[in-house]
């Protein structure tokens, strides 16, 4: 199993990644009475995403308004302030919300393999 947590750029990137960490961990104990214990459990670095990110995703969907006006609050906003910009923008709902929920995101993959011969009924359930 492979499991990388996300986070968006709101804050810095130290207490970033201890939240991308706390969020595999916590996925990690969820999934750990689920799964059998001889599947190994491979940690991935914490995916911290970037304001950088976050405008690569905005110019990605073709508006250059969109792409102008989180350009500008990322380069003329210290760090701590790009945030609070972003948030008073009128694309911030439409745009800016759904492309940090999506940084924040958290990715498992697993694979289990059972050796079992299904009946009919069985594989239809599959």
């Amino acid at each position: 199993m492979q499991f990388q947590a996300g986070t968006s750029p709101e804050g810095s990137e130290a207490i970033n990644r201890k939240i991308a960490k706390d969020r595999a961990n916590k996925a990690l104990s969820l999934l750990r009475g689920r799964l059998p214990a001889d599947v190994p459990r491979i940690p991935m670095e914490p995916k911290v995403s970037t304001w950088a990110d976050l405008l690569a995703d905005v110019e990605s969907q073709g508006i250059q308004e969109n792409t102008d006006m989180v350009r500008t609050a990322i380069e003329t906003h210290k760090q701590n302030e790009v945030y609070g910009v972003l948030k008073s923008l009128p694309i911030y709902e439409s745009v800016i919300e759904p492309i940090m929920t999506k940084q924040r995101m958290m990715r498992c993959k697993y694979y289990v393999f059972k050796e079992h011969v299904m009946e009919p009924e069985e594989a239809r359930q599959a």
